[in-house]
């Protein structure tokens, strides 16, 4: 897989902390994964802190903050930009997160993140979902998207771990206030002329 992102096309073993994109990002390679901060990690990378505004188009695995993950550690992440992908798998958060080796939930987390960005809705796409396109053996807890109730959360999810406080909302208002309580300190309140007043990372 070849992979394209605002801070890493294809990252192993690596932690990325504090980093975000406001850059558009293109990519349409046949194979391609492309994230608004990882395009491909994998073997125990650690993606936290992190955030993307910015739009991310692609072919297949397309996500606002990684387009494809496998033994990748995701928390406290946000994406606001649009993500648009003509293929499958393509989420607001991930494209694609599953686990193609062992098999298992070791070093697979998806937490703590949150999308308001818009995803394609594209009826020749498969797997399109406001958290995450594809999800398989990954363990995924507090994880909310403002969507339209025609949009899925997931477009297609097997193997995971039971969850909790995996929500949808279609009113901003009550997301931010039970996502700011929820997330604690490591998200804050934005004044309007930061993020459009929308919550940010507390290092921001």
């Amino acid at each position: 897989m070849v992979g394209q992102g605002g801070i890493g096309g294809d990252m192993k073993g690596s932690t990325i902390t504090e980093c975000y994109n406001e850059g558009k990002i293109n990519y349409n390679s046949v194979s391609n994964c492309v994230g608004g901060i990882v395009g491909v990690g994998s073997y125990n990378l650690f993606v936290n802190y992190c955030y993307n505004v910015a739009e991310i188009n692609g072919r297949r695995n397309v996500g606002g903050v990684i387009g494809l993950g496998a033994k990748a550690d995701i928390r406290y992440c946000y994406n606001k930009g649009t993500i648009q992908g003509t293929l499958n798998d393509i989420g607001g958060v991930a494209g694609c997160i599953r686990d193609f080796e062992a098999q298992s939930y070791t070093n697979n987390y998806l937490y703590y993140c949150y999308h308001f960005g818009k995803v394609t809705q594209n009826t020749s796409v498969l797997y399109v979902g406001t958290i995450c396109g594809q999800l398989m053996y990954y363990d995924v807890d507090h994880c909310h998207s403002l969507a339209s109730t025609s949009e899925a959360q997931w477009g297609l999810a097997q193997h995971f771990r039971s969850a909790t406080d995996i929500e949808r909302y279609s009113n901003k208002s009550a997301m931010i206030s039970a996502m700011l309580v929820e997330f604690g300190s490591k998200f804050k309140t934005a004044p309007s002329s930061v993020n459009g007043g929308d919550p940010i990372l507390s290092w921001q």
